[in-house]
């Protein structure tokens, strides 16, 4: 119990410790942090527990018995009985978008140009021949999808919406679009593409649905949403990707960006377009800005300017970079550029107009770059719980500080000597000091915003986040002691592992900004005198490293 409460559980021999969250009551009033916790058992709580918050309010609960507990995660398995393709939150609705595809049977029309078949006797064929036949032609299967919602705790369907033959669900998102006369609006849209075969013409189309809740109160029916289809766009192409910024809806068909008006709610009206070179594979907004993320021909970034309905390009990467996932890396007023490429890196850029060149006036600049060592396919910014990593972060600092504090006494004691009656030397140093406490009290306001969670093609889990310019330089020194003071496996070096690989040559310098938490984490597991040495090289304690590190991963338990 405490302020951070964890769940310990013992499986196979194994410890697995989970984290419990605060958790919030049924009309959104946080309960608190548990104080006191045991065993409760009854009637109606059988083998339970009841706890103590530090708020006064007593909680009785029972460990769900669906969940698995023998894995680093809790683990909870719903049957669809369908393949899940893309799952979405709706917080309106506090409910689940699920896009599920099933094989059913489908309709192959027949070429006009194949001849017909002879026609042959029927009483000449054997029994097994035809049984042959009729399986054959049943045997005409393709995924057809379909667009569910659900709820969140039961998992219980409330409605669906199924597409066309041929026609596969490529993006989901929940937009605000502007209405005439309704102002912002949610809405949910969809991206469809129909891919019949190679001699039929690719074509798409663009949903927008909303999602409405019953008022009338029926038995087990109460308030459940529904799916309303408003408005289907027909395009010549594929809806691979769709966001929304500020109002207006953003839809890539192939190598063309797209703003759509959502006027008087019923037509979508484009506005502005962009032409990037091969085909747009991701698109992140944030604001007025806009980042694209070419399959071939790396990263653009743009600027909307509702004014003129305008999209501006403000600059790109001119090397052959495979864009697999594009989002931002957010921390207080800085905007880095993520972007994973098929070369398993992962790769920050940032936008400083003063830093191009006459060259390349419109050039992004490379800030850093890290090698995963899987193909990232997916990338979600969350935000960060920060006020414990201010607080290990202070603390961490406090060493320093009372190392500078010495040398400042000891300087103003041997100015205080030397020119005791100088005035003027005496306000410039107040003025000085001033200036030190209050350059402190910023950088200690100061937390990150936001992390960007990753995840791989082969099933890995990670997450990206800024850290404070300190924190980063006492732990980037020391990883580099541990990359050549401890064994490593097989002889490796991590830090030639993680340097970005490419297969062609880069107009820009590598640039290695990127802490590896993999290598970092094993700090904890060292034994007391190896982890004293190391910090005592980069001049810290065991105890301030521990805190920094416990801290900046509590910042991020969500699950």
């Amino acid at each position: 119990t405490g302020p951070q409460s964890v769940w310990i559980f013992s499986t196979r021999n194994f410890l697995r410790a989970y984290p419990m969250l605060t958790e919030i009551g049924d009309k959104g009033v946080g309960v608190g942090v548990a104080s006191c916790f045991t065993e409760f058992h009854n009637v109606a709580c059988p083998h339970g527990f009841i706890y103590l918050s530090n708020k006064g309010v007593v909680s009785i609960s029972l460990l769900p018995s669906h969940i698995n507990t023998q894995l680093s995660w809790p683990l909870r398995k719903v049957p669809l009985k369908a393949t899940p393709h893309k799952v979405l939150y709706h917080a309106d609705s506090k409910s689940y978008i699920v896009v599920a595809s099933t094989m059913k049977r489908v309709e192959v029309p027949e070429e006009e140009d194949e001849p017909p078949p002879p026609e042959e006797n029927p009483f000449e064929q054997d029994e097994d021949a035809l049984r042959h036949k009729w399986h054959e032609k049943e045997a005409t299967l393709a995924p057809r999808f379909e667009l569910r919602i659900m709820a969140p705790n039961t998992w219980e369907v409330y409605d669906t919406f199924e597409c066309d033959q041929f026609e596969d669900i490529l993006s989901v998102k929940v937009v605000h679009l502007k209405v005439d006369g309704k102002g912002i609006v949610p809405f949910l849209a969809v991206g469809t593409g129909y891919a019949a075969g190679e001699d039929i013409p690719v074509k798409g189309r663009v949903l927008i649905f909303e999602i409405l809740r019953s008022s009338f109160e029926f038995a087990n029916q109460l308030n459940k949403p529904k799916l309303r289809l408003v408005h289907a766009l027909q395009i010549k192409g594929v809806a691979s990707v769709i966001a929304e910024i500020q109002g207006f809806l953003l839809t890539c068909v192939g190598p063309k960006l797209i703003v759509y008006h959502f006027q008087n709610g019923k037509d979508l009206v484009g506005t502005a377009f962009f032409d990037a070179q091969v085909y747009i594979a991701s698109i992140s907004v944030a604001k007025c800005w806009i980042m694209m993320g070419d399959l071939y021909k790396g990263v653009y970034f743009l600027r909307w300017r509702e004014e003129g309905k305008q999209l501006i390009l403000l600059g790109k990467d001119f090397d052959r970079l495979e864009v697999f996932s594009t989002d931002y890396l957010i921390d207080q007023q800085q905007l880095g550029l993520l972007v994973s490429d098929s070369y398993k890196n992962l790769q920050i850029f940032s936008y400083v107009p003063q830093e191009q060149s006459i060259q390349q006036t419109n050039q992004l600049t490379a800030c850093a770059s890290f090698h995963v060592g899987s193909q990232v396919n997916s990338l979600i910014r969350v935000p960060l719980g920060t006020s414990t990593y201010s607080v290990a972060l202070e603390s961490a600092r406090r060493h320093d500080k009372d190392m500078e504090r010495k040398d400042k006494e000891e300087q103003e004691k041997r100015i205080k000597e030397e020119k005791e009656n100088s005035i003027q030397l005496q306000m410039q140093l107040k003025k000085e000091a001033g200036d030190r406490s209050k350059k402190s009290t910023a950088e200690a306001a100061k937390e990150c915003a936001y992390a960007t969670l990753f995840g791989t093609l082969d099933g890995g889990l990670g997450y990206l986040r800024p850290v404070d310019e300190y924190v980063y330089r006492k732990l980037d020194a020391v990883q580099k002691v541990m990359v050549a003071g401890l064994p490593h496996l097989a002889g490796l070096n991590p830090r030639a592992f993680r340097t970005s690989k490419t297969r062609v040559q880069m107009s820009q310098e590598t640039k290695r900004n990127i802490l590896d938490g993999v290598l970092l984490w094993k700090y904890p597991y060292l034994d007391r005198a190896m982890q004293t040495e190391i910090a005592q090289s980069v001049g810290s304690t065991p105890d301030q490293l521990m805190n920094v590190l416990n801290e900046m991963d509590h910042s991020l338990h969500y699950f």
